[in-house]
């Protein structure tokens, strides 16, 4: 008798647990601290910038709020106030909606409306961007991260070729101050211990001092992180560690620096550097033209355009990138971002600066509007009709 009431309790308990999760006053709750949210962090952008604040209120599962600039409060992030919408409509607008022939439009709509959250979390999971600068006749098929920095390990061989070896931006991300993190790799005759990264540094002269540590007269000091986030430059001490045992090669490393630190271990030359992260394209983008016209009197650009021709293997295509027109191919979207040098004096040679972005749910956004859009029209026509039908009889 007692296995029986459990089960029916826990009977219960699920089904009161979905219809919360289905219901309306639910889907009220989660927009209403979306609205909250999206408020604090538009105040919170102007100290602390776009990109912090993105991750901050955006990105997270929860965070803390400071009220005032004094009172913490906890507050669920966006990320996971999407995740609940998404269950929320499920459940209530597809699940447990009525699906009589009647009502054929508010499904179709719903379902339109889930395309885009799920497209949002394939963005947000798969997608990569960054920039690129060409100067006219300059060409490249690799973007960089604004933001990601990595360090390359490379080894040179007599026909000056290279074998490079990344340690990624995640890893680094979580090398707190006065942590210290090993890599390793089979390939490697030495392993790397990183220490002191910071995602904005800046080498400073020792001067003698033993209060910082200090590398060939150098240390290296962390500063607070600018409000604009493509503005840091990352630093972090490097050791490379012979195995078995052998000698310790330690160097800083700054994305900044001048020349990377060479070292020669096991008859072989091996260079360390911090640098953005890359990623490469499966073609290439060559920059033949590139036209900037100002408004009169105004430092504000009127039209950039670039000419540029892509190149795949042997093929060849010409195409203009504007400031509204973006290039789009295999998964790729170029757009007209930036130019510069903005103070440069007539005759200057210009580079032009594309965003680059590779999106899987690119054009999710776009489906969804359509399917939303086809919803709404049936249920449209579907009630005149009922209308007019009423006035008939």
């Amino acid at each position: 008798m007692s296995d029986s009431r459990a089960k029916a309790q826990a009977a219960r308990l699920f089904d009161s647990t979905i219809s919360m999760l289905a219901s309306y006053g639910f889907a009220v709750v989660i927009l209403s601290f979306l609205l909250i949210l999206t408020f604090l962090g538009t105040l919170e952008q102007v100290d602390h910038g776009l990109y912090a604040v993105q991750k901050k209120y955006f990105d997270s599962l929860f965070l803390v709020h400071h009220l005032f600039g004094k009172l913490p409060i906890l507050l669920p992030g966006v990320y996971l106030l999407m995740a609940l919408l998404f269950v929320n409509m499920t459940i209530g607008a597809i699940i447990r909606a009525n699906k009589s022939w009647r009502f054929p439009g508010m499904l179709i709509a719903h379902s339109g409306i889930l395309v885009l959250l799920a497209g949002g979390f394939v963005a947000h999971h798969f997608s990569t961007s960054g920039g690129l600068q060409l100067y006219e006749g300059q060409a490249s098929s690799q973007f960089t991260s604004y933001y990601d920095w990595v360090i390359e390990v490379r080894r040179h061989d007599d026909q000056g070729g290279t074998t490079v070896y990344t340690l990624p931006a995640k890893a680094l991300k979580h090398i707190h101050p006065g942590d210290e993190r090993k890599f390793t790799h089979d390939a490697l005759p030495f392993d790397v211990s990183v220490s002191g990264y910071a995602l904005n540094a800046r080498p400073r002269p020792a001067g003698g001092s033993s209060a910082y540590a200090a590398v060939d007269g150098f240390y290296l000091q962390s500063m607070p992180r600018d409000p604009e986030a493509e503005a840091n430059v990352a630093g972090a001490y490097v050791s490379l560690n012979e195995k078995q045992g052998g000698a310790a090669h330690e160097a800083i490393v700054w994305g900044y620096e001048y020349a990377p630190f060479v070292a020669t271990i096991g008859g072989e030359t091996w260079s360390v550097s911090m640098s953005r992260q890359k990623w490469v394209m499966p073609f290439t983008i060559l920059l033949d033209d590139f036209t900037v016209e100002m408004h009169p009197n105004t430092g504000i650009a009127k039209v950039f355009l670039s000419d540029v021709t892509k190149i795949e293997g042997r093929s060849q295509e010409k195409v203009k990138i504007t400031m509204n027109e973006p290039f789009r191919y295999k998964g790729y979207t170029l757009f007209q971002s930036t130019w510069g040098p903005s103070d440069a004096a007539p005759g200057t040679p210009l580079y032009s600066g594309f965003s680059v972005v590779k999106n899987p749910a690119d054009h999710w956004p776009l489906v969804s509007c359509i399917i939303v859009g086809i919803g709404m029209l049936i249920h449209f026509f579907q009630r005149l009709l009922s209308h007019i039908r009423m006035r008939a009889s």
